[in-house]
């Protein structure tokens, strides 16, 4: 789809961040999850934790979502088999939505300049 964005970032470091999350959501008292794409680094943020992961992508942009959907995507690749190194992330700002190949998340995603 047009306007849709896509990076490719290292999958067991993003993965291994939903699962801590999701593993330790009440411990970090996190309520939401704010990832932004910024000089080529993907960071991910919420409250006592996060990581930065580097990435190709000229665009800048803000994706604010519920913890607990963000962590969710974990679950979701819980199961994959595959030999891949790398996951591709799809940021859809038309639709408000947050994906990867096997799972989708609401966001509010604002594209910035």
């Amino acid at each position: 789809m047009s306007g849709d964005i896509e990076i490719t970032v290292d999958r067991a470091k993003f993965l291994e961040v939903a699962r801590m999350l999701q593993r330790n959501r009440r411990a970090f008292h996190a309520a939401k999850v704010m990832l932004a794409l910024e000089n080529g680094e993907l960071r991910i943020e919420f409250e006592n934790g996060g990581c930065v992961l580097p990435c190709a992508c000229p665009q800048r942009l803000t994706a604010v979502m519920a913890a607990p959907k963000f962590a969710g995507i974990a679950v979701e690749h819980r199961h994959e088999k595959t030999a891949d190194q790398t996951i591709q992330l799809t940021f859809r700002p038309n639709d408000g939505i947050f994906a990867t190949r096997l799972a989708g998340v609401k966001a509010k995603i604002t594209l910035r300049e």
